[in-house]
């Protein structure tokens, strides 16, 4: 069913090894909640939330994870449901295999960040697979992310295709605009995923008293706001990359500038690493979780 009809989904979690005998893993259960409703939509049988976490503890506590191919102080983590059942029919799953796979990654700072506004595809469509973290969801934006990136971008900055108008999201990241007026980010409903970085991007705004309105946002409004200076920043959120401000935004030939003063998105990316650390008290209860490494 996973190789034929894409019944497969999974997650993505980052461990930051805070010492020589500790890992960190970041708010474990709401990615085990996503992965429960990814499945669901996709009528795979989930793993217990005992399971999931035990098999992700035991990936992340194995020492040699963390130094192959190279060593880094990073993990990356992903747990991974696909549906066996062998049939040249498209059923429901009555089996399914559930793995985490790991991998060290390198920590590294873009000089840009660019992304393309496109109307030709879209990412989701309302009723549709949008809110899941599906295998499909991000095999068919190759298509048009490979265009984009021979044209000089990064990823692509997805629109409704009800109106080829409201932001959406960028491929693998949600996105933040910050104004004169304060913070903005498009709301959640079915054609975004509901990023567990962006959460805690928001949350952390909220602790310094910075509201994040969650709204519709027209490319129009941007481009407006690009233009009369009213934009401070544009800034993506995701597990792979934290917190990344965004340079610049192309709509076709334009080239809109959108990182006039980013000192709000590299100020947040900062403190998001301090709690991936363990050193921000007020967040390490409720949102890291230890991992004691095994001896080698």
């Amino acid at each position: 069913m996973a190789l034929q009809f894409g019944a497969s989904v999974f997650e993505g979690n980052k461990a930051y090894r805070g010492n020589d005998v500790q890992a960190h893993l970041f708010r474990l259960s709401e990615h085990f909640d996503r992965l429960k409703a990814s499945a669901d939509r996709l009528c795979l049988i989930c793993p217990s939330h005992k399971l999931f976490v035990s098999a992700i503890e035991q990936a992340v506590a194995q020492r040699e994870n963390w130094s192959r191919p190279f060593s880094s102080e990073w993990l990356y983590v992903r747990p991974v449901l696909v549906g066996l059942d062998d049939h040249i029919m498209p059923v429901i799953s009555q089996e399914c295999a559930f793995y985490v796979l790991v991998a060290p990654i390198r920590t590294f700072d873009p000089v840009t960040l660019t992304l393309s506004v496109i109307s030709h595809q879209h990412r989701a469509t309302p009723g549709g697979l949008g809110a899941a973290k599906t295998a499909a969801n991000y095999a068919h934006q190759f298509q048009a992310t490979q265009q984009e990136k021979v044209r000089g971008s990064d990823a692509v900055l997805w629109l409704s295709p009800l109106d080829d108008c409201t932001i959406e999201e960028a491929s693998t990241m949600n996105i933040f605009f910050h104004l004169k007026s304060g913070v903005i980010t498009p709301g959640l409903r079915d054609t975004i995923l509901a990023g567990i970085t962006r959460r805690s991007a928001i949350e952390l705004l909220s602790d310094r008293g910075i509201t994040v309105q969650e709204r519709d946002i027209s490319i129009e409004e941007i481009k407006d706001a690009a233009m009369s200076g009213d934009l401070r920043e544009a800034f993506v959120t995701s597990t792979a990359l934290g917190v990344r401000t965004v340079d610049c935004i192309r709509i076709g030939q334009l080239k809109l500038g959108t990182s006039l003063d980013p000192s709000l998105s590299q100020s947040l990316a900062t403190e998001l690493k301090q709690v991936f650390a363990g050193n921000d008290a007020s967040k390490s209860s409720s949102w890291i979780r230890a991992i004691g490494l095994c001896e080698e």
